[in-house]
């Protein structure tokens, strides 16, 4: 699943986000774009922080564990902007630096849609100046498939970024890159230049408090919403029977006033959601469905992973939603309906950014050559 976010279809990621966010359009609802105001003010998501791109004029939405910058260019027509810092999930730690490399590069190269991108450069390779395990990498490929506004055949994509073993969690992957989008006839100056920018202001935390499992061997992590990578929302109020009632604490995931929520935080990973009734809770908090699990509290995180797996074998978003960034599942809370929602996994797979054809997002963008608004 990370080698397929991080590979290809991360291309399609960075698509779909740019249209939504600069061309005004949202899925859910619940993506906003907002000008970045102060170039000095560092962005802040698990572990790590950072700083916008170092020029006027762009926009970013924020989610919890990720954020997206992007700007298109008022001179140049077809000629857009993007810079993005996010946490993804591995299904298991890498042995080595070697052995994250390798997982990455052959991720990315098999994980390719030779219809629309034709590849053109693929470097990936260690960065040996950091403290942390990191991968630096620089890929160019043609989109065959964006909208334009020019009569180029085609457009260039031109990526450059670095993906690290997260410090305090060596199965969570961050992930920052710098893009550039352009008319081939109008090759930019400077990309590399302005990726490097980027990149040279991440700074990682030298250490992120984790919450001392409380229930035996289930690891229930529990601790305050700045101090925990994948639980880091929710804190515990009161036990109620074999469940934690925890309660929402992140201004960015509403809920409705004073509503609470039961999650089952089993290895550092959000696996049980309720109630349902709370629309937007559902939306940002996991999927329902057929992979509802009414005794959730039983299943270990893979049994869960393995029937939902099979039951969504023929959705296309089934296997990168179910090991998403945040890696969480709703599963057994009361109300939640037992039949098949295909719609509202859809919605949730676009607010996690994991949709597969997500390429609609963002050429719906660059047919607008208007700057963003102020």
């Amino acid at each position: 699943m990370y080698a397929r976010i991080l590979g290809r279809r991360f291309l399609l990621y960075l698509l779909i986000m740019l249209g939504s966010m600069l061309g005004g359009c949202t899925s859910t609802g619940n993506i906003k774009e907002v000008p970045v105001t102060n170039l000095s003010e560092r962005e802040s998501l698990a572990g790590f922080s950072f700083l916008p791109p170092q020029e006027e004029g762009w926009v970013k939405v924020k989610s919890p564990f990720r954020v997206l910058f992007g700007k298109r260019s008022v001179a140049e027509v077809d000629h857009t902007y993007t810079a993005s810092a996010m946490l993804v999930q591995l299904a298991e730690e890498p042995q080595s630096p070697e052995d994250f490399l390798q997982t990455l590069k052959k991720g990315r190269e098999k994980d390719t849609d030779s219809v629309r991108f034709k590849t053109l450069l693929h470097e990936e390779e260690i960065d040996k100046g950091t403290k942390q395990i990191c991968v630096k990498y620089h890929f160019t490929s043609e989109d065959h498939q964006a909208q334009k506004n020019s009569a180029a055949k085609y457009l260039v994509l031109d990526v450059y970024g670095s993906s690290c073993l997260h410090p305090n969690d060596k199965k969570m992957v961050v992930d920052f890159n710098y893009s550039e989008r352009f008319d081939p006839a109008h090759k930019p100056q400077g990309v590399a230049e302005a990726a490097t920018s980027f990149l040279s202001h991440i700074t990682f935390d030298d250490e992120i408090k984790i919450g001392k499992p409380i229930i035996g061997n289930r690891d229930l992590i529990v601790a305050p919403s700045s101090e925990v990578i994948s639980c880091k929302y929710y804190v515990v109020t009161e036990q109620k029977s074999d469940r934690w009632l925890l309660t929402n604490i992140a201004e960015s995931r509403p809920t409705r006033e004073n509503s609470q929520q039961e999650i089952l935080c089993v290895n550092n990973e959000i696996n049980t959601v309720a109630p349902a009734w709370d629309y937007q809770a559902s939306i940002h908090t996991g999927q329902r469905g057929d992979c509802t699990l009414a005794d959730g509290m039983d299943h270990t995180f893979k049994n869960i992973y393995n029937e939902c797996s099979s039951k969504l074998s023929s959705f296309n978003t089934g296997r990168s939603l179910l090991l998403n960034t945040l890696g969480f599942l709703a599963v057994g809370a009361a109300g939640y309906s037992k039949t098949t929602d295909f719609e509202l996994i859809k919605q949730i797979s676009v607010e996690l950014n994991l949709v597969e054809n997500i390429s609609a997002f963002r050429d719906g963008l660059w047919q607008k050559n208007v700057p963003p608004s102020n």
